[in-house]
């Protein structure tokens, strides 16, 4: 009989589970896609959201001032006609190339803003995700 619970309960739990799977790919599968390009390929929102968890620790606010950061960076280079230089990649962007990679990161901060929004109820550690981009800041 004690065996039949625990079988049970591990049965619900397994079904919570994955549940909670289905729900958050549905969740980042709202967001906008993250368009691909040279310099870093082709990323999954499901791919952005594991490497959140595992390299920031589940901290949205400092991937998404990251990315911030480069759309400021990537703006002002195109406003001066600069050159942006991928050195590992032997890649250089500049004119329209930059202008449509200065594009896709700011279409790459608004799938990780949204991204950021979908995973807001999951728990994280660090300081809460109340009061930051994900909040209409910017």
């Amino acid at each position: 009989m004690r065996s039949a619970t625990i079988h049970q309960r591990l049965a619900v739990l397994a079904l919570a589970t994955f549940a909670l799977l289905i729900m958050a790919a549905s969740a980042s599968a709202a967001c906008p896609t993250v368009p691909e390009n040279k310099v870093w390929g082709k990323v999954s929102n499901q791919a952005i959201t594991r490497y959140v968890q595992a390299a920031y620790d589940g901290d949205w606010d400092k991937y998404i001032a990251t990315w911030e950061d480069r759309a400021v960076k990537t703006r002002d280079l195109v406003s001066r006609d600069s050159i942006l230089v991928f050195h590992d990649q032997n890649l250089w962007l500049r004119g329209d190339t930059l202008a449509g990679y200065a594009a896709d990161v700011e279409k790459r901060v608004r799938a990780v803003r949204c991204l950021a929004r979908a995973n807001a109820d999951k728990p994280v550690s660090g300081e809460t995700l109340a009061g930051s981009a994900l909040n209409g800041g910017s």
